[in-house]
């Protein structure tokens, strides 16, 4: 929701070398056709945690990956998009196996979420859910905020050039 299409590009190749170019462009395309879902009339509210080491990784070279960061604090400042950094002073923290998501719905919608993996991912209902937002919301309380962000990824992006 948050990649330009070029970051987007690198990190679809870097986990599936195998895909014919036009697979590649279907898979970004997808990525790129949700995050409309951010600028539309009536946008959908994102908040996301970021953690500062995958921030640090150089992903499609330095052009790149500076217009990544740009793109990140363009989209900060939006008010439907919170972004958080989870800095690497945090240490162990409240997913140490990877990435998940969220979900917060109106009624009737119970809570969810689903973990990625390797092999595919895994979606959860109601109260098997209920563990994913605990751990979202101690990321929560450990990530930075706001000018914070801000200003990492201005230094992080002044770092690349």
């Amino acid at each position: 929701m948050l990649q330009t299409r070029e970051y987007a590009e690198a990190v679809i190749r870097a986990a599936d070398d195998d895909l014919t170019d036009d697979q590649l462009q279907r898979f970004v395309d997808l990525r790129m056709n949700r995050q409309q879902r951010l600028s539309q009339p009536e946008p959908i509210r994102l908040s996301a945690i970021i953690d500062e080491a995958a921030l640090r990784r150089v992903v499609g070279g330095p052009e790149v990956m500076r217009a990544q960061l740009t793109h990140l604090r363009t989209l900060a400042g939006w008010p439907n998009v919170e972004i958080m950094i989870l800095p690497v002073v945090a240490g162990a923290h409240a997913s140490p196996d990877g990435t998940f998501d969220v979900f917060r719905m109106r009624r009737p919608y119970p809570p969810a979420g689903c973990i990625s993996t390797v092999v595919g991912t895994v979606v959860v209902e109601g109260e098997k859910a209920d563990s994913l937002h605990q751990r979202y919301d101690r990321l929560r309380r450990a990530a930075l905020r706001n000018g914070a962000v801000q200003r990492i990824l201005f230094d992080l992006e002044a770092r690349l050039e």
